[in-house]
């Protein structure tokens, strides 16, 4: 009876070691499982860092090429942008304005001996700076084509007066460019 006592005992021991295995193996595999998952998704971190990489590296040419066409055209059309935004302006405004014109196409306009920024000024004037600026970017693009132009209603804010020479400059440029133009007023109409 001792030993069937010892014997039960020792068939205790080895249950008890066997389900104590038994967790552990579960827990071994849990562990491989979760593992496995951080493995996978390692490898999904490394193939979005690659991405991120490439385009890094293809932001750092186009910013590259950006800064070189900026240098290009600075150097390219920027004073002829300068020339003609100075006729444009004085045809549209009846006297001739200092201004600069910087590589962002940034205008300041200088008045009363300073520079001021566009927003400092009314919208109609600024409507007619805008415009300027992209008949004289015309201008200093197409010398040797004559792109048409698209004008949807550009001279909203204007007062009479610059409307007038507004139209005055459409025809003019209509001498070289073919122009469309759409208005919603009939005091805009050409």
């Amino acid at each position: 009876e001792r030993r069937i006592n010892l014997i039960e005992e020792e068939i205790n021991k080895l249950n008890d070691q066997k389900n104590y295995n038994k967790s552990q193996i579960e827990l071994l595999e849990t562990n491989l499982d979760e593992a496995q998952d951080k493995e996978n998704e390692l490898e999904e971190i490394k193939q979005e860092i690659a991405k991120m990489q490439e385009q890094y590296e293809i932001l750092v040419k186009t910013k590259q090429y950006l800064e070189k066409a900026k240098e290009q055209f600075s150097s390219r059309y920027l004073e002829d942008m300068q020339k003609s935004f100075v006729e444009n302006v004085k045809l549209i405004n009846g006297v001739e304005i200092k201004s600069s014109l910087d590589v962002n196409l940034e205008v300041k306009i200088n008045e009363q001996g300073s520079n001021k920024a566009l927003k400092y000024f009314s919208t109609g004037y600024q409507d007619l700076i805008y415009l300027c600026m992209r008949f004289s970017l015309i201008q200093a693009l197409f010398k040797n084509e004559e792109p048409f132009i698209i004008l949807d209603d550009p001279f909203v804010n204007l007062d009479e007066k610059k409307i007038k020479n507004a139209i005055d400059l459409i025809n003019t440029l209509s001498e070289k460019y073919q122009i469309i133009y759409f208005v919603c007023h009939e005091s805009r109409k050409i």
